[in-house]
């Protein structure tokens, strides 16, 4: 997505503050600080209205820099749009611009899944399918995970997914190209936790994960959902909204991180 397509999808450069300061208009600056100060009920100066862009480098307006709530929680998530986040569907706060916005909509879209992105086909695992499941969780984990363990850890992880009693506990998702399955989630009690997530390496940093994770939230009620996450995936799901809820344990060789997500 170019740079200048705001937090919430808008156009940066269709923006009237943007427009103002490149142009160096000093009536339109006067025009923009009045309308938006009625708007925020808050004192907004022509001398506020410089601006760069919402994720560009450089000035900031005023209601960018401190008024604007979507910014804000964008930059405290580390998104780099709300086109990341798994609740971008039915967040209110966004609403308030893309219920008006069919353009900002689409721009946000197009970041969800845009080219570096691929759509799958997500759909339920069933027991006599898990066979392929658990042959792409083992090698993921063998690439990615396993370098951060002990070997205890990583002999506990594969008797955990050998364990009939730990994965009939679990519901497995497959994230499909082609018939081809390159990605798999599963949760346990009720969707609240995510048990595994894995991607084969050549479709990370596709979006897969994301929108696996994605599909569980749509299945899930408004109880937060927890994960232990490795040390690998730590950052990822930081991503996507999820904060520790204590440092770093170590339970018989696996390292992870208490996360959830509201």
């Amino acid at each position: 997505m170019k740079k200048m397509i705001a937090f919430c999808g808008l156009d940066c450069e269709k923006c009237d503050a943007y427009i103002a300061t490149k142009n160096d208009d000093q009536t339109l600056r006067e025009k923009t600080a009045k309308l938006w100060s009625e708007l925020n009920n808050a004192l907004i100066l022509p001398e506020h209205i410089n601006c760069d862009g919402c994720r560009a480098d450089g000035r900031k307006t005023m209601f960018c820099e401190s008024l604007c709530g979507i910014r804000q929680c964008a930059m405290k998530h580390g998104v780099t749009t709300c086109g990341d986040c798994p609740e971008m569907e039915t967040c209110p706060t966004l609403k308030a611009v893309t219920a008006n916005s069919t353009e900002a909509q689409k721009n946000l879209r197009n970041k969800e899944y845009g080219n570096n992105d691929q759509i799958m086909n997500i759909h339920l695992i069933e027991k006599n399918e898990r066979e392929e499941a658990l042959q792409l969780v083992k090698e993921v984990f063998m690439e990615f995970e396993a370098p951060d363990y002990c070997d205890e850890g990583i002999a506990d992880f594969m008797h955990a997914i050998s364990d009939e009693s730990y994965l009939n506990m679990h519901h497995f998702y497959g994230a499909y190209q082609e018939n081809k399955l390159v990605g798999v989630i599963a949760t346990r009690n009720d969707h609240h936790h995510i048990g595994l997530l894995f991607v084969y390496k050549n479709y990370q940093r596709k979006g897969i994960g994301r929108q696996l994770i994605q599909h569980i939230l749509t299945l899930k009620d408004e109880t937060p959902i927890t994960v232990n996450a490795s040390p690998y995936g730590h950052e990822f799901y930081k991503k996507l909204g999820f904060v520790d809820t204590s440092d770093e344990q170590i339970t018989n060789g696996v390292r992870y991180y208490p996360m959830k997500r509201k």
